[in-house]
C-alpha cells in the first residue's frame, strides 16, 4: 500500500489507460505511477475517463496494490519508473 498527494496525471493517448502521478509529469525521476487499466474504467463511478482523472486530481490517495519497475522510453531515453496496476475502485481510496 502506498499513499500520495497526486500531483500530475493523464490519458494515455495509445492504450486509453488513466495515469495518477506522484510527480507533475511521468518523465519526473521517482515519480509513482498508478494506472488504471482502459478495460477496468466502467468499474469506476465516473462517467469518463476525464471524469475520473480529475476525481482524483490534487487529492491525497492511498493505493493497494503491488508496485512493479516499469521501463518507459521517452525520446530514445529509458527511463524505469515504478507503477501499480489498478483494475478495481475498492484499490484508491481518497484520504483528503
Amino acid at each position: 500500500m502506498v499513499q500520495f498527494h497526486m500531483r500530475g496525471g493523464d490519458i494515455n493517448p495509445r492504450s486509453g489507460h488513466v495515469g495518477l502521478y506522484s510527480e507533475t509529469s511521468f518523465l519526473n525521476e521517482g515519480n509513482l505511477i498508478v494506472r488504471i487499466l482502459k478495460s477496468e474504467l466502467e468499474k469506476f463511478p465516473a462517467k469518463s475517463d476525464r471524469e475520473l482523472l480529475d476525481s482524483y486530481r490534487s487529492k491525497e490517495i492511498r493505493v493497494r496494490g503491488s508496485v512493479q519497475m516499469n521501463w518507459i522510453r521517452v525520446n530514445n531515453k529509458l527511463m524505469n519508473r515504478p507503477i501499480i496496476e489498478v483494475g478495481d475502485p475498492e484499490q484508491i481510496q481518497i484520504v483528503k
